[in-house]
């Protein structure tokens, strides 16, 4: 993805991370039959496409930690995005444990 791709996939993403609805007016969510669309797919080609680039600085423990004290923070105090990644996150790790 070239530098344009990334800048609007970014825009789609964090367009839809607060309103429900990206750049292009697609719907962003759990639809009906419980498939998820659009917001997997936008962060999945960012991270891809940031990943690929060779000024993107490495991930590092500390900042994975960071970030996840700050999700559970949110979901303990009732956000209903942020339990459901502690849930997903609970469901992938008591999977690999079998």
């Amino acid at each position: 993805m070239h530098r344009s791709g990334v800048a609007a996939a970014l825009a789609a993403l964090l367009g839809s991370a607060g309103t429900g609805v990206g750049c292009g007016g697609e719907v962003v969510g759990i639809g009906n039959g419980g498939n998820r669309f659009m917001l997997d797919e936008v962060a999945d080609q960012l991270a891809e496409s940031l990943a690929e680039h060779p000024a993107t600085p490495e991930v590092s423990d500390d900042l994975v930690r960071e970030i996840y004290a700050k999700v559970e923070e949110r979901a303990r105090g009732g956000d209903l995005r942020a339990s459901l990644v502690v849930l997903e996150l609970a469901a992938h790790q008591r999977e690999k444990q079998e």
